[in-house]
């Protein structure tokens, strides 16, 4: 049966009719609405990406209009001048003319607004980071809050300078977000078509939503955003929101790294084509359903219709959307809704047509706004097109430019080498198919302008050339030379590091320090090179987080130079911007070591004052001893066997005494004793002590010629001098331990001699006491011998450098000199010159004092018990009378009380309250004639011999012995006998 029904003729032009009608029909339908979706998506998204890139290069030129406009106001003549009187009514003026800014305000380089065209509260905007910018010398603007509530607002902040191009202040020009999204707003996408704004981080800034602003709903997931040195970024996206799928094109602002988005739902885009799809689908159920009723008189009327359609969409096909379409008598019928859909789609293309032709004008006027002259040129040079910027700048205004042939425009308006360049460029970009950039000179307005261009072959046969006037650019550019020419003429070394702390950047200066003769020898390899391995991990482990947290760290450092030698610096490390660190240092070595100088000086002097202290408290207990001594010697008969020992007592007082004298000396409250002294004696009385100084692994040596005459020193000098050169010769020897040597010798120098000593020293001629000191130690580099009798130079690691630079001065002193040989690994040889003295040394010969019997009174004077004591009975041995005090008051007031009866005056120098100088100024003023002698344990210094006035004053250094004060007091006394 059923093959039955395909035999017939009606089963069969049933089938025909769906085989070769419907199913074709529906087909064709599928068809076209399937390339009906791919064109409304294709059309769609270009549509989106060119109204993207119309908005942003809108609000490109309306941004950069406002930055213009803000420089242009920062320059004129009344801003400069930073007088408010004649800023503010300029500011208002300017405000009222410059309606797109919120504010106009002027601040001081600290970031203190001074004066607002609006009223407003006048406070810091130093935190603003573009103010921080534009108080840097360069125009810069950021999205912020309001300084007075949380919306977001452009700062835009421009520096001011004066004429000397000095900076003197920032305009402040912010810019509600309003304002631009007005530009938003204006644009017609149509249905529910949104545009918005994205910053950098991919995050709204402007959105017709406030929900959506409010949020900053981040769409980095979706949309490309713009990287350093990337083109202009085109691009579109599909992505889901809230539920809802929607395409998008998207661009980015060149200048300001914000991303223009313009999106549509798909469903909205794609509605025509579902509504299609769906009606064909209808219609061909329909078409095989009533096929099957009536076939036979639906098939006439059908076959008809279908080739009109068929004929209509070829025509569409072709380009053609008016061609008529089939007679519509029943819309309900299959063919009917067909027909309708048809004509639905058609319209519906027809539409989308016309939308392109309203983007690409759109498009067209975005390329008017481009900033740069362009020509559209043929090979041969003529020029197919001109197209002058909207924003023109008045170089670009000429007239020459609109001539026919590029090459005849170029020649015209400048000199022939500079114009070469440009043709240049534009045969080579010929050659090559390549994009070339020249940048050369032309005249404009009686002018030479620096103009960049830019030359990219679009076809075959033409090519696209881009003008634009550079002139601002290089005037920068020439200032930022300006710039690092100052830092190449600072005496401070001045360095730039990458964030890897490689050096990009070092000034001559930075250079030198470190030792390298030029600066490029540094560029590019690593800081740590400047620094010894021990400062850098303290500079990596301690210095660099405190910039990273606080962006600077001052502080002084050891650094290192090319050969390794170390030296102290003050350096300066700052965290800019870019992740790079300005590295500034200052070689202060000589300051420390003059800092170091000065502690050291400082030292001495405390060590000075303690060492006359306990000279002054010993010499007063050596005067108790030595005072008692001399009487119970004086008391014994000559044949006593007490007597000898009394004698040795009272040397080890002496000897005692001179150790004291040599402590007030160096305390420098005391004069050096010069004396015959015989050299070979005093090294060994103080072989034990230098025994006992050098090292134990040291083995001493002596090597002392016999009858060695003597020479003229100070005993504690000369002593100072041997213990120094022999310990030094010790600590040359190091742990192994090794020999030092020490002889002594004649010679004689003649007057041609050619011995040279150090400094440059020469000797006069005649016999000279020779010192050599040898030890087979480390040795020494020509570079050290010339250096270690420079103060404050050692090579120990505790040393101050002092002990050579003082031996050198006490020899100088003596009117001797010293040569020094030494090898490195094979010893050093230190010899000493001293002049050879004829006297003869004298020799303390024992004798028995008897104690003379002199009358009188004398007042005793002296802070301390046991010197009175002693005093008292030394004076009662000679059989006169005695009155003490304890101070100089107290002496004052007894001599007031007992003047008549008072023969001589005892007087300490050295006492608390009021001292020995003060007391005898006032016993003078009492007295003129009274008669003192000052007991002292420091030297008959010129200050004390002021005192000393035609014999009616004496003086006796303590510690003394009863025959010492005796003759004292007769010298004294007998001057009275013998004037009388």
């Amino acid at each position: 049966m059923r093959n039955h029904f395909f035999k017939t003729l009606h089963g069969r032009f049933l089938t025909a009719l769906v085989l070769v009608g419907i199913l074709p029909f529906a087909l064709v339908g599928l068809i076209v609405v399937n390339i009906e979706t791919r064109a409304l998506n294709e059309q769609s998204t270009r549509e989106l990406t060119g109204l993207a890139r119309g908005l942003a290069g809108e609000l490109d030129t309306f941004l950069n209009e406002l930055l213009k406009d803000s420089q242009a106001i920062a320059s004129l003549p009344q801003i400069v001048s930073m007088d408010p009187a004649q800023q503010e009514p300029l500011l208002k003026d300017l405000f009222v003319y410059y309606y797109n800014y919120g504010q106009l305000a002027i601040a001081d380089l600290d970031g203190q607004l001074l004066l607002a065209a609006r009223p407003q509260e006048l406070v810091s905007i130093a935190h603003v980071p573009s103010f921080q910018k534009a108080a840097s010398g360069q125009q810069g603007w950021v999205i912020a809050p309001n300084l007075f509530n949380d919306t977001l607002i452009l700062h835009m902040h421009t520096p001011i300078r004066d004429a000397n191009r000095n900076l003197v202040g920032v305009l402040g020009s912010p810019v509600p977000l309003g304002t631009p999204a007005n530009i938003l707003a204006e644009i017609n996408i149509g249905g529910e078509g949104q545009a918005f704004v994205l910053d950098e981080m991919g995050k709204v800034l402007l959105h017709p939503d406030p929900a959506v602003r409010e949020a900053r709903r981040d769409y980095s997931q979706w949309i490309e955003l713009p990287s350093a040195g990337m083109p202009g970024l085109v691009g579109t996206a599909r992505y889901e929101i809230d539920g809802e799928v929607r395409i998008a094109g998207y661009t980015d602002i060149p200048n300001f790294g914000w991303t223009v988005v313009v999106d549509r739902p798909e469903a909205e885009v794609l509605a025509p084509a579902v509504a299609t799809r769906n009606l064909a689908m209808g219609g061909l159920f329909l078409s095989i359903l009533l096929s099957t009723v009536a076939a036979v008189l639906l098939s006439r009327s059908l076959t008809s219709p279908v080739r009109n359609l068929a004929t209509a969409a070829q025509a569409l096909g072709a380009g053609n959307p008016t061609a008529p379409l089939p007679q519509n008598s029943d819309p309900e019928t299959e063919i009917g809704t067909l027909i309708t859909a048809f004509s639905t789609m058609r319209q519906a293309v027809s539409d989308r047509e016309e939308g392109l032709r309203r983007s690409e004008a759109r498009n067209s006027a975005l390329l008017d706004a481009i900033p740069d002259l362009l020509f559209r040129v043929r090979k041969d040079g003529n020029i197919i097109d001109t197209k002058v910027p909207a924003t023109s700048h008045s170089a670009l205004d000429d007239n020459r430019f609109y001539k026919t042939n590029f090459y005849q425009i170029i020649y015209s308006l400048g000199a022939r080498p500079l114009a070469q360049r440009f043709i240049d460029g534009f045969e080579e970009a010929l050659q090559t198919g390549s994009v070339q950039v020249v940048e050369s000179q032309l005249e404009m307005n009686g002018r030479l302008t620096d103009f960049e261009a830019r030359y990219v072959i679009t076809d075959d046969d033409e090519m696209l050339i881009m003008f634009r006037d550079i002139t601002e650019r290089k005037q920068a550019e020439a200032a930022i030379r300006k710039h690092l020419s100052a830092l190449e003429a600072a005496n401070d070394g001045m360095a730039i590091l990458d964030h890897n702390l490689i050096y990009t950047y070092v000034n001559d200066a930075h250079a030198k320090i470190h030792g390298y003769a030029q600066a490029q020898e540094l560029i590019g390899k690593a800081w740590r090179i400047s620094y010894t391995p021990q400062e850098f991990n303290r500079l990596n482990k301690d210095v660099l987080p405190i910039v990273m947290e606080k962006g600077v760290w001052r502080g002084e450092t050891v650094g290192k130079r090319r050969d390794n030698s170390t030296y102290f610096e003050e350096m300066s490390l700052t965290l800019i911007e870019t992740g790079e660190y300005v590295c500034v240092v200052r070689d202060i070595t000589q300051r420390k070591e003059s800092e170091e100088a000065l502690r050291q000086a400082q030292k001495l002097e405390s060590l000075g004052v303690l060492a006359g202290g306990i000279a002054h408290d010993f010499n007063n207990l050596l005067t108790g001893m030595l005072g008692h001594a001399s009487i119970v010697q004086a008391t014994l008969p000559a044949d006593s066997d007490a007597s000898e020992q009394l004698e040795r007592l009272m040397q080890s007082a002496e000897t005692a005494a001179d150790l004291t004298r040599q402590l007030l000396a160096y305390a420098g409250k005391g004069q050096f004793a010069v004396r015959p002294i015989n050299l070979n004696r005093l090294i060994h009385e103080n072989a034990g002590l230098i025994e006992t100084a050098i090292p134990r692994r040291t083995e001493l040596t002596m090597n002392l010629q016999e009858d060695l005459p003597l020479l003229e020193a100070d005993r504690g000098q000369l002593q100072q001098v041997v213990m120094n050169l022999v310990i030094n010769a010790a600590e040359s020897l190091g742990e192994q331990g090794g020999e030092v040597n020490i002889s002594t010798s004649l010679q004689t120098l003649q007057e041609a001699s050619e011995t040279e000593f150090i400094g440059g020293d020469r000797l006069a001629p005649g016999s000279y006491i020779v010192l050599e000191v040898h030890d087979n130690g480390k040795g020494m580099s020509k570079a050290t011998i010339d250096r270690i009798f420079d103060p404050f130079f050692t090579t120990k690691i505790s040393g101050h450098g002092l002990g050579l630079s003082a031996t050198l001065g006490i020899i100088r002193t003596h009117n001797g000199g010293v040569q020094v040989e030494s090898t490195l690994d094979q010893g050093s040889t230190f010899r000493i010159f001293f002049p050879a003295s004829t006297k003869q040394e004298s020799i303390h010969v024992p004798h028995n004092f008897i104690p003379p019997q002199i009358n009188g009174r004398v007042l005793i004077i002296d802070d301390e018990a046991p010197v009175r004591r002693v005093a008292e009975d030394m004076l009662h041995v000679l059989g006169m009378k005695t009155v003490a005090a304890a101070s100089g008051q107290e002496g004052i007031d007894l001599y007031k009380q007992h003047a008549d009866n008072i023969d001589l005056i005892i007087l300490d120098m050295k006492m608390p309250g009021m001292d020995g100088e003060e007391t005898f100024r006032r016993l003078k003023s009492l007295n003129p004639e009274a008669k003192v002698i000052l007991a002292t344990g420091y030297s008959e210094s010129d200050d004390l011999s002021t005192f000393v006035e035609q014999n009616t004053v004496e003086f006796l250094r303590k510690p003394f012995a009863l025959s010492a004060l005796a003759e004292k007091i007769q010298t004294v006394l007998l001057y009275d006998t013998t004037n009388t």
